[in-house]
């Protein structure tokens, strides 16, 4: 199904209802975050975050071929807790990324009209299932930690990535992480300051699984990381022939339009 829907005009987000069912929800994502317009829950205020993340559960960096995603071991522990989960645990399965073809797009979610270069979702799963196919049939399956990128210093984290890129610049493409990833470097500085609401997964099959949370404070990475994200490309090629640095098939603008947030309230953790 996968290789069936794109960002393109004949297979994009217009048409994605076609492979989609759920796309036709009321609880889709992304949204566009109307500050003025969210609620602010003092809970959330008093939930700290607690992340138990371990470096090396990362094991391999993926093209495929709709974003760039790490996957962690099936012996992966990292999780975290607090925050709206409060007391539940969360298990990460995967991170990604959606980025645009130049700087001031790119990101899934908008505050006030405002995108981002790119955006970065760590997905979780909740633990009282049995796994993360299961957590994919509920309506609390999921919790991804989302972050907002801006164009700024080299990141350093990912840069353990970026450098890896031009081995994966195909769909299908891995290259094994040697050195783990430390995901917390991933976590804004400030993870008190965010904004939580009931949305869908970004991509088909769009089920309506997912509590977002988004930090406020965006992290930063380079314009040479973010060109590295830019020259990935969308759809196999013939490796022979084709010069990577071509325009043709190249993975970008791997974002879904915002989508009406309806009568959903987004809360957030400050005021």
């Amino acid at each position: 199904m996968s290789n069936h829907w794109g960002y393109g005009k004949k297979n994009g987000p217009s048409r994605w209802t076609k492979y989609a069912p759920a796309a036709k929800g009321k609880r889709q994502s992304p949204v566009n975050i109307i500050t003025k317009k969210c609620s602010y829950d003092p809970r959330l205020n008093n939930s700290i975050f607690t992340f138990d993340y371990t470096s090396s559960d990362a094991v391999a960096v993926f093209n495929n071929g709709h974003s760039v995603q790490v996957e962690l071991s099936e012996s992966a522990t990292s999780s975290f807790s607090g925050g709206p989960a409060e007391d539940r645990t969360y298990n990460l399965k995967q991170f990604h990324f959606h980025w645009g073809s130049k700087d001031g797009v790119g990101s899934e979610h908008k505050v006030n009209g405002k995108s981002y270069s790119a955006e970065l979702h760590l997905v979780h799963w909740n633990s009282k299932y049995d796994s993360f196919e299961d957590a994919l049939q509920e309506e609390d399956g999921l919790m991804v930690l989302t972050m907002f990128i801006n164009i700024g210093d080299e990141h350093e984290e990912i840069s353990k990535l970026t450098n890896l890129f031009e081995n994966i610049t195909f769909p299908d493409d891995k290259e094994i992480l040697p050195d783990g990833f430390d995901f917390n470097k991933l976590l804004p500085e400030n993870t008190d300051e965010y904004w939580t609401y009931k949305g869908s997964l970004t991509t088909p099959p769009c089920l309506e699984v997912v509590q977002f949370v988004i930090f406020k404070e965006p992290i930063e990475i380079s314009s040479d990381q973010i060109e590295a994200f830019r020259s990935l490309k969308s759809s196999p090629a013939n490796r022979e022939t084709d010069d990577p640095s071509s325009n043709d098939n190249k993975l970008v603008d791997n974002y879904r339009p915002v989508m009406p947030l309806g009568n959903r309230v987004i809360y957030a953790s400050f005021q």
